[in-house]
């Protein structure tokens, strides 16, 4: 296994696309790292960078402190899994397997010794001899990582490898390819556009857009102190709820003012920047709803109807509308919302997030750098702009 250290890598096609733009990256030896972002923001493309698929146009790939982006992608010793599978058809599972090896002039016994312990552990020793043809979808997703790991590469690369699995085999695969690392220690990347398989699967996270890095972390952190806005609505599921507006000092008490609501905010939640254009972020679990006119704790609150449910089973999805805009509101089963009855939301002000208007950077509140968790919530909030 390696570590991977990445420099500067650049990707320009010749329609002018820059696909991967100064990225700068490490990856330590033996950890799982995921590559997450939309269609299009670099990642396939960085993935296939490192294994020599794609030549950078500009930047520096290093395989343990050695250069790496002038060799062949059959000199690095890394290995592939793609979407498609890519088995030969006309080839039975145990040559499909022992092919790589085969190409390496592996000595016959210590192959076919390989191949039998590595189907053994993928539990696909039954379809040795069977063709792709003959075999489920996930079946030959597992010939496809056996026919990688069989060769004990020094970095593993997985491209998309679930995305043509049902839900319930996608499940089952992610577990197995979390066990395979476990087992093996080789240095996994893997790309996805699924952030439950990033947040399962990595040891951390690379979130991409545009071919840029925006945030890099454990998946605990890009969803509790977002970076970017980017990030915050990229990462978590149903995605954050954002209102644009000012923080205003009126007379020594600070308030937001938002698209269809305005929100009372205590000192330890202003963000910096005061007076510039921000942007308010809050969870939706994170979202108190409640039928008290009065709201909590004697705190002013955004006043609303239900407008849609979603019964999801173990949780409720419930839109609420407010005179100018909607709030998305996560609850548990346990919860009873009526379409069109009249409910309150509070926002517990530790929860709120911000972020600049323009660049969408985060901002920091003096809550943020001190850390205080046991502080109460902030705010008193009002939809009447």
């Amino acid at each position: 296994m390696s570590g991977v250290s990445i420099r500067q890598l650049r990707k320009v096609y010749p329609n002018g696309h820059v696909a991967i733009d100064s990225l700068d990256l490490d990856i330590g030896n033996g950890e799982f790292l995921v590559l997450l972002g939309p269609s299009g923001c670099g990642k396939s493309t960085t993935l296939f960078t490192i294994a020599g698929l794609e030549e950078p146009t500009a930047g520096q790939i290093q395989f343990d402190g050695e250069p790496v982006e002038h060799l062949p992608p059959h000199m690095r010793d890394v290995a592939v899994v793609f979407q498609s599978y890519a088995l030969y058809p006309h080839m039975t599972v145990y040559d499909n397997m022992a092919f790589g090896l085969k190409m390496r002039k592996t000595p016959k016994p210590e192959i076919d010794r390989r191949v039998k312990e590595m189907a053994e552990t993928l539990g696909i020793s039954d379809y040795l001899k069977r063709k792709p043809r003959q075999l489920s979808g996930g079946q030959r997703q597992r010939v496809a990582l056996g026919r990688a790991l069989v060769r004990r590469p020094k970095v593993f690369l997985l491209d998309e490898p679930l995305s043509n699995l049902d839900a319930k085999l996608r499940m089952q695969m992610r577990l197995e390819i979390k066990k395979l690392h476990t087992t093996f220690g080789i240095t996994f990347v893997y790309v996805t556009h699924d952030q439950v398989e990033a947040m399962s699967l990595g040891d951390r996270i690379v979130v991409m857009d545009k071919g840029r890095i925006q945030q890099l972390g454990a998946a605990r952190d890009l969803y509790t102190r977002p970076a970017t806005r980017f990030v915050g609505a990229f990462i978590g599921s149903p995605s954050m709820n954002f209102v644009h507006g000012r923080v205003r000092n009126e007379n020594g008490r600070y308030v937001f003012y938002g698209e269809g609501c305005r929100v009372y905010l205590k000192n330890a939640f202003v963000p910096k920047g005061l007076g510039a254009d921000v942007v308010m972020a809050v969870r939706p679990e994170d979202v108190r709803l409640s039928a008290d006119r009065h709201g909590e704790d004697g705190a002013g609150v955004l006043r609303g109807a239900i407008d849609i449910i979603e019964d999801l089973g173990p949780e409720k999805h419930i839109v609420v509308r407010l005179d100018e805009r909607t709030f998305l509101v996560r609850a548990d089963s346990g919860s009873t919302p009526v379409s069109g009855a009249p409910v309150t939301l509070t926002l517990p002000g530790q929860k709120l997030h911000w972020f600049c208007a323009d660049d969408g950077a985060r901002l920091s509140t003096p809550f943020d750098e001190r850390g205080d968790a046991a502080m109460k919530p902030v705010l008193q909030a009002t939809n009447q702009a």
